[in-house]
């Protein structure tokens, strides 16, 4: 009202202060920050919300997408795949929506994954299929062929987004890696030998699929001592 004056000294309560000074000003820096970095974006976002299976009914009952609809998503695959055209992208998606009902009931119940243990060791598991997401409509594509000739532009799109990382998690995440990599024991680690290392120790769901047979042979070719002992 007209004449109060706020109150100039500190709250006694201890969770009272907590509250006012540390809690609130980092849920207000926190929520500001947010709606900075993804405005930018606000056109890219909702080009990806087309393609969640959640928003297929909406395509199915209007039977077609708005003109500017995926060409911020159409745009980025270009740089990849410069043959996409955003007309087969749209075609494409407005199909897929239309029979998803249909590719839902043949999608298996589980995914085979690989999962880490206690031991930082990955070994084979299975996560439940919702299907009803990004993911479940790209283990469709893939698993029934349908990339070859009926989505091939949708199969990449979905293969472009899905590999895609949202957030900064995966490259400082790859900061940690490097760290524990290039020591001060390894400091005369040439760039080749470090950018292999690295790929291991990120990729590393990829690296227990390899068959170790595979590179000793493959390292055996490469040494002469070894590949005169095979002659014998």
């Amino acid at each position: 009202m007209l004449g109060d004056e706020a109150p100039d000294e500190s709250p006694t309560d201890a969770l009272e202060r907590f509250n006012i000074e540390t809690f609130n000003v980092i849920i207000d820096t926190t929520i500001q920050s947010t709606e900075r970095r993804f405005r930018i974006h606000e056109g890219l976002y909702a080009s990806i919300s087309y393609f969640d299976p959640r928003n297929f009914d909406k395509i199915m009952l209007q039977n077609t997408l708005p003109d500017s609809a995926l060409e911020k998503v159409s745009t980025l695959l270009k740089q990849h795949f410069p043959e996409i055209q955003v007309d087969d992208l749209r075609d494409g998606l407005i199909s897929l929506a239309n029979n998803w009902s249909a590719f839902q009931k043949v999608l298996p119940e589980n995914y085979q994954t690989l999962v880490e243990n206690e031991s930082d060791d990955l070994e084979t598991g299975h996560e439940k299929s919702c299907k009803n997401c990004m993911t479940c409509v790209y283990t469709c594509l893939l698993r029934y062929n349908m990339y070859v000739r009926s989505y091939p532009t949708l199969f990449a799109a979905y293969n472009f987004l899905l590999t895609t990382s949202v957030t900064q998690v995966a490259c400082e995440r790859s900061f940690s890696k490097l760290k524990h990599i290039k020591t001060k024991y390894r400091n005369l680690l040439t760039q080749e030998h470090l950018e292999g290392f690295m790929m291991m120790c990120v990729e590393k769901d990829i690296l227990v699929q390899v068959d170790p047979e595979k590179i000793i042979n493959h390292v055996a070719n490469k040494s002469q001592e070894l590949s005169k002992l095979s002659q014998f």
